[in-house]
C-alpha cells in the first residue's frame, strides 16, 4: 500500500504534499520526503497546495465597557457565547481586588444578554439592585465588586463616507447666510439718529442737531467699508489656496 493510501486509511487525510509536491510522486527517503519533512494535508492533483478557505467573522457590534474601578477603560467586544467575568482565568479579566476569581457569567444570545452571579463573595448589582440573575441591555448599569460596567454599541464605519475627501471634482456649495435681524439692526442704527437730528433741528431751529446725521452716516458707512474689505481679503486667500 502506498504512503498516501496508508495516511488516508489511518488518519483520514486528503491528498498530502511535501514542499508543494504530492507524496504519491515522491520516493520515501529521498528529498524532500526525508526524516523531518513537513507533511501538508490538502495538496491538489497538479502538485500545488489547495488554498485554505478562511471564514471572515463579522465585527462585533456590542461590547462590555468597564466605566469605573481598577479596570476602568477596558472594552471587550462581545459575540454570541458565554463570558466569565473575574480577576483570574476568565474571558473578561478585570484587576479588581473586590472581584472573585470567577465572579459572574455573561451570556450573549441572538435574542438577549444576561448576567448571573457564580457564587461570588461580593455579588453583582444591576441598576443598583442586588441580583443573582438578570437580563441586561445598553441602558443597564452593572456592578461587580468595585467596578461598574455597561453594554455599549461599537461604532461601525459608514460606507457612505468611504470616499469622502478623495477629490474636489464636485465641490460642495455652501450658501451664504443672510441674517435679516442683523441687517434690520444696522439700518435702524443708521436711520434713527438721522431722523432725530433732522426733527430737532426743524423744531428748535438749532441746526447743530444735524450732528446726529453725521453719526448715522458714520455708523452705516464703517460696517459697509469694513465688510467689503474683509470679503476682498477672503477672496484673495481662497484664490491663493487653490492656485
Amino acid at each position: 500500500m502506498e504512503l498516501q493510501e496508508q495516511l488516508a486509511a489511518r488518519f483520514g487525510t486528503g491528498k498530502v504534499s511535501v514542499a508543494g509536491r504530492l507524496i504519491s510522486s515522491l520516493t520515501l527517503g529521498q528529498p524532500p520526503l526525508v526524516n523531518g519533512a513537513v507533511l501538508v494535508d490538502g495538496g491538489t492533483a497538479d502538485g500545488g497546495l489547495r488554498p485554505r478557505q478562511r471564514t471572515s467573522e463579522p465585527p462585533a457590534s456590542l461590547a462590555l465597557a468597564v466605566n469605573s474601578g481598577a479596570g476602568a477603560g477596558i472594552v471587550v467586544p462581545l459575540r454570541r457565547g458565554i463570558y466569565t467575568i473575574g480577576r483570574s482565568d476568565c474571558e473578561i479579566l478585570i484587576p479588581d481586588a473586590d472581584l472573585s476569581r470567577s465572579h459572574a457569567r455573561l451570556v450573549v444570545t441572538e435574542s438577549a444578554i444576561s448576567i448571573a452571579d457564580v457564587d461570588s463573595a461580593n455579588g453583582i448589582e444591576v441598576d443598583g439592585e442586588r441580583v443573582r440573575h438578570a437580563i441586561v441591555s445598553t441602558g443597564s448599569t452593572i456592578r461587580c465588586g468595585n467596578s461598574t460596567m455597561s453594554l455599549v454599541f461599537l461604532e461601525q464605519p459608514n460606507s457612505q463616507l468611504d470616499r469622502a475627501g478623495l477629490g474636489v471634482d464636485e465641490p460642495l456649495v455652501v450658501p451664504r447666510r443672510d441674517d435679516p435681524a442683523n441687517r434690520a439692526a444696522l439700518w435702524l442704527t443708521a436711520v434713527l439718529p438721522l431722523a432725530i437730528g433732522v426733527g430737532l433741528a426743524v423744531v428748535t431751529g438749532m441746526w447743530f442737531f444735524l450732528a446726529f446725521t453725521a453719526v448715522s452716516v458714520f455708523s452705516l458707512v464703517v460696517p459697509l467699508v469694513s465688510g467689503r474689505r474683509q470679503r476682498r481679503e477672503l477672496a484673495a486667500a481662497v484664490g491663493a489656496a487653490v492656485a
